[in-house]
């Protein structure tokens, strides 16, 4: 996806054009690009993210200059003026694009996550292995009673948790997995829960909507952040687990709440 500051996410044209210019596989065993989505309060010129990108990976990612959150998935009277982040709004169209022309591209086996909205209270990382149906943590407040409704099906798979275990492991990153008997994070109606945080489910429910009314087919596993938020970690945490884009998709995921007034979107590749 070509640097543009002039292409927003408005034009339905424009982002199906780019995610057709998505490089395919070369084989079988071929890399699968890495998707990065920012959400940031820092209102950065666009080319300071472009040349600090360029000093980490020439894969693909994706920024996006704006904070979306549950209201991209639920019509509400409140969720109405959020313009780009409502239900119908640009954000909301291009997600619902984006996840099909994933998969008919890549085809993977499996997907990695990281969610802003988990960081490791400690250096070891934690690597979800909640098997069959996951839980969800709605991990938003205050929303109406309708937000905390959503259903999004998945299953884990301890293969390839063990599998991420076992390459941060190599890296000589303290990991070890979490299942859903341990709370993970704090839920809005409940407290303490485990779950795929709304980081992960609430794009998903746009991006793959198999997995409203059914198990989504592909196992889907989250890895928490360094809770250090040592931006040298995290790029070590990346690294570690790299030579899973061979099979899997890995998805990287900064969703905010905190200010949700910004609205500019734009892609951009390194």
């Amino acid at each position: 996806m070509k640097a543009d500051h002039q292409h927003q996410l408005s034009d339905p044209s424009q982002w199906n054009a780019s995610l057709a210019e998505l490089p395919a596989r070369q084989s079988e065993d071929g890399v699968i690009p890495a998707f990065f989505f920012y959400f940031t309060l820092l209102k950065f010129p666009l080319h300071i993210f472009q040349e600090s990108r360029k000093q980490i990976d020439r894969t693909h990612f994706i920024y996006f200059r704006n904070h979306p959150d549950p209201s991209v998935v639920f019509q509400s009277e409140s969720a109405a003026r959020r313009g780009l982040q409502s239900v119908g709004g640009s954000l909301h169209n291009f997600l619902k694009d984006f996840g099909p022309a994933l998969m008919e591209k890549y085809r993977p086996k499996g997907i990695v996550v990281f969610s802003a909205h988990w960081e490791s209270p400690s250096k070891e990382i934690k690597v979800t292995d909640y098997g069959d149906d996951q839980p969800l943590l709605y991990d938003y407040y205050g929303f109406p009673p309708e937000f905390y409704k959503a259903r999004w099906h998945s299953n884990g798979s301890s293969e390839l948790t063990q599998r991420v275990l076992a390459c941060l492991k190599e890296a000589g990153m303290e990991a070890s997995r979490t299942t859903r008997d341990e709370p993970r994070g704090r839920d809005g109606l409940v407290g303490p829960a485990p779950g795929l945080d709304h980081g992960v489910f609430i794009p998903f429910m746009l991006m793959f909507p198999e997995g409203n009314e059914k198990a989504f087919p592909i196992p889907v596993v989250q890895v928490s952040m360094d809770g250090s938020l040592d931006p040298e970690r995290n790029i070590q945490l990346g690294q570690a687990v790299a030579a899973l884009r061979y099979e899997e998709l890995l998805f990287r995921l900064f969703f905010d709440l905190l200010n949700p007034s910004v609205s500019g979107c734009v892609p951009i590749q390194s």
